[in-house]
């Protein structure tokens, strides 16, 4: 009992840390059918991970475009400061198979 005690004890600190560190963090993450946004606290870096779709009439560079435009509009609706730590967007286009589930 000792030992899950000191575990809770110690997570709780953690997360205290965390919220005192990164008071927004609770805002995220954002997400959608398209994209998926996020804080690593371990990396200190946002995850912007993207989803466009390959079967658009809509190139995918351009729902990329409007995808990163969308996040960042909310990012500051939100006050979560980006610019202080890097973006890594990760764009992953949907195949046709995967629309069809």
């Amino acid at each position: 009992m000792k030992i899950q005690a000191k575990a809770e004890e110690d997570d709780a600190k953690i997360q205290e840390e965390i919220q005192k560190s990164y008071p927004w963090i609770d805002k995220l993450p954002l997400q959608n059918d398209n994209y998926f946004f996020f804080f690593d606290v371990e990396k200190k870096s946002f995850i912007g991970k993207l989803y466009p779709k390959t079967t658009d009439d809509i190139s995918v560079d351009v729902q990329v475009d409007s995808m990163k435009n969308e996040i960042m509009t909310e990012l500051t609706a939100r006050a979560i400061p980006t610019t202080q730590f890097p973006i890594d967007w990760q764009v992953t286009p949907e195949t046709p198979e995967q629309s069809e589930e």
